[in-house]
């Protein structure tokens, strides 16, 4: 690949990243809210599970995006639309406190702790695919003019940039509280070690108030991005909303607040209106995901299954059978070729060595 080709789709990963970590802010606050509240110890764990599950989510999504955008691009828009009414409704049931995962019984607190982590890290990740398929049609609206190469680079990049970027922040906001209490249990008596559990107990006192103010944003983030996602799915209802607004005020540093305000507005109502039919469609949607990640796992255990049977089916192989025919065409072909090898002058006689002369009187 020439050199400009690779500089361009460098440039463009790095405007397609910058311009999908504008949007990122409500997923941090959104993802947070979904991982809080795990044991002490599992925040770390559950975190690189979400990171694993969220590169396949992009591994999925861009041959999809892709194949859908060059066969059936008229797809790509219903398909927001849904995401965001499936946002906004998750919105709608944590205010009326029904959010998903919270009914498991009283079985034993380990075995609810786990099938809790289980469920955070479910939802989580289904509000992952729907926020990377915009990450996705955002960066492919961007990279129209490349080739396939190119746009499956970027799309690549991106998608691995955004990942590890947000997944980081918010594994950093989750595992906090524990930072605090291992700070706070530091042991000595010097300065370093007081600083340190002084620092602790700051972190102790002011995390679950941190942890609220994200749980509420993460509440209205699921609204305004639901909102969002409606608008762009919707052929001509953001354009809409953009002229409404631009016809009632003439400010546009307040055009860009009231575009806000309606877009959260929208999102808000439209959560509460899609409650009863995305709680009939979620199943299905969870039916249909499960099943693709088993079918990623079925082959991902096929190629496992390969790679380990090979070696033993070359060590098994028994040696090959030379018949005695066999053996002697090879030794005098083996002969033959000792004798085309051979310099010319090796068969001649070396001369005799001749005796010095004896020195005259």
């Amino acid at each position: 690949m020439p050199l400009d080709a690779l500089a361009n789709i460098a440039a463009m990963t790095k405007a397609c990243t910058q311009k999908a970590a504008g949007i990122c802010g409500d997923d941090v606050a959104v993802n947070t809210k979904q991982l809080m509240g795990l044991e002490r110890g599992r925040g770390v764990p559950a975190t690189l599970k979400v990171i694993k599950g969220s590169l396949l989510n992009k591994a999925i999504l861009i041959p999809v995006a892709l194949t859908v955008s060059a066969f059936a691009p008229w797809a790509v828009l219903p398909m927001l639309a849904v995401g965001g009414l499936h946002l906004a409704s998750e919105g709608a049931h944590n205010l009326l406190g029904k959010g998903h995962g919270h009914g498991h019984g009283h079985e034993g607190h380990q075995h609810e702790a786990k099938e809790t982590e289980k469920d955070k890290i479910r939802g989580a990740l289904t509000v992952d695919f729907i926020l990377s398929a915009e990450i996705t049609v955002l960066t492919l609206s961007m990279i129209a003019a490349l080739p396939l190469i190119g746009q499956l680079a970027v799309l690549a990049g991106t998608g691995a940039a955004m990942t590890l970027g947000m997944y980081g922040l918010i594994g950093g906001l989750v595992n906090m509280d524990g930072v605090g209490k291992w700070l706070e249990e530091r042991q000595g008596d010097n300065a370093l070690a007081k600083a340190a559990r002084g620092l602790g107990k700051g972190i102790g006192k002011v995390m679950p108030h941190i942890m609220k103010g994200i749980s509420f944003a993460g509440t209205v983030a699921l609204f305004i991005i639901g909102g969002e996602l409606l608008l762009h799915g919707i052929p001509g209802a953001e354009h809409m909303v953009t002229s409404a607004v631009g016809t009632m005020v003439a400010n546009p540093a307040v055009q860009g607040v009231a575009a806000f305000v309606a877009e959260t507005a929208i999102g808000f109502a439209a959560g509460f209106m899609a409650m009863p039919l995305m709680d009939k469609l979620e199943p299905k949607i969870d039916q249909a995901a499960d099943y693709v990640k088993k079918q990623f796992a079925k082959l991902k255990e096929r190629c496992a299954a390969k790679k380990k049977s090979k070696p033993k089916a070359e060590a098994s192989a028994p040696a090959p059978q030379l018949s005695p025919s066999k053996l002697k065409d090879l030794a005098a072909a083996h002969e033959m070729n000792k004798a085309a090898q051979k310099p010319a002058n090796d068969d001649k006689s070396a001369p005799p060595a001749q005796k010095p002369a004896a020195p005259k009187p």
